[in-house]
């Protein structure tokens, strides 16, 4: 008998498992949205870039909801075990399992480092182009202030052509 049954902490795993499950797919979902934020920031395709930016706030809003249910669910196992859950970690939770739970536990913790580490890599490529992005904002703007240091246009006949309204020029930088 496995020190998670004596201590009658079994549905709690069962819980735990459900919610790693829910990391995961949270965690794909956050991959997905970055990809289609990275094509939108590319294509520079405004709308949907908001649209991303929205999703990617829905799906905060989720990993918020299940980091909590997975604090929960470690505080109650941790109770159970009679420890603290600062100590209980899943690596810890793994180990007192027995098979094929513990195999199931080691597979989920696995799969859920990889996503991270996919979600990790994919937000630093969406950092670099947001700068970028910026980039190519600051110098539009840099160009359109200079816009009274221009030469004058010339007209056909070699002289300098008298302005002509064109577009208004920015008088500074917000």
């Amino acid at each position: 008998m496995s020190v998670l049954t004596e201590a009658k902490a079994e549905g709690l795993v069962d819980r735990l498992e459900r919610i790693l499950e829910a990391c995961i797919a949270a965690q794909e979902e956050v991959a997905g949205v970055l990809g289609r934020k990275q094509a939108a920031s590319v294509k520079m395709n405004l709308p949907l870039l908001e649209a991303a930016n929205s999703e990617m706030e829905v799906a905060a809003v989720r990993w918020t909801e299940l980091e909590t249910a997975r604090r929960a669910t470690v505080e109650a196992l941790a109770e159970r075990l009679r420890t603290t859950p600062d100590r209980l970690d899943l690596r810890e939770i793994i180990g007192l399992a027995e098979e094929p739970r513990r195999g199931r536990l080691a597979t989920l913790r696995a799969r859920l480092k990889s996503k991270a580490a996919q979600v990790a890599h994919l937000h630093a490529v969406d950092l670099s182009l947001t700068e970028v992005s910026l980039d190519y904002v600051r110098d539009m703007l840099r160009l359109l202030t200079r816009g009274g240091e221009k030469q004058p246009t010339y007209g056909p006949d070699g002289k300098e052509a008298p302005p002509r309204g064109g577009l208004p020029m920015i008088d500074h930088v917000a």
